[in-house]
C-alpha cells in the first residue's frame, strides 16, 4: 500500500494520564495506600489442633496481613472462627500466606501445637 507516513514526534517529557507534565515541581500524586502504612504489629500464637486459635483480631483499618507456619512438619490451616482441618486454607510447614482481609484471621493445627507468626499492617 503506497503512501506518505509521517513520524509523530518524540519527546522526553513525562506526563500522567490526563496529559499533565510530570517534573519536579510538579511530581506524579501516589495513593497512600501504595506508599506503606503507618502500623506494623507482629506475633507469633501457639496453634491450637483441638479448636481455631485467634491469630489477629478483626481490624477495620488492616490492609494486609501475613501468617506463616514456623513448624518444620505440622500443616496449619487459616480462616475465620469456624475454621477446621478440612475447610481452612493449608500453610505448610515453613510457608506463609499473605492474607488480605480485615477480619478475625483463625488458625486450625492438623495435629500438635505449631506455632505460627502472625503480621500486620494496618493505619
Amino acid at each position: 500500500m503506497a503512501g506518505t507516513y509521517t513520524r509523530a514526534p518524540i519527546s522526553n517529557v513525562l506526563t500522567d494520564k490526563d496529559g499533565y507534565t510530570i517534573d519536579s515541581t510538579n511530581p506524579l500524586a501516589v495513593n497512600p495506600a501504595e506508599s506503606g502504612a503507618a502500623n506494623f504489629v507482629t506475633s507469633q500464637v501457639t496453634v491450637s489442633s483441638a479448636s481455631a486459635t485467634q491469630l489477629l483480631a478483626a481490624r477495620s483499618t488492616r490492609r494486609a496481613a501475613l501468617v506463616t507456619n514456623n513448624d518444620s512438619s505440622i500443616n496449619i490451616y487459616v480462616g475465620t472462627a469456624t475454621v477446621t482441618a478440612t475447610t481452612g486454607h493449608l500453610i505448610g510447614p515453613g510457608l506463609s500466606a499473605s492474607i488480605p482481609y480485615v477480619g478475625a484471621i483463625y488458625a486450625i493445627a492438623a495435629s500438635g501445637s505449631p506455632k505460627a507468626s502472625a503480621s500486620e499492617v494496618y493505619d
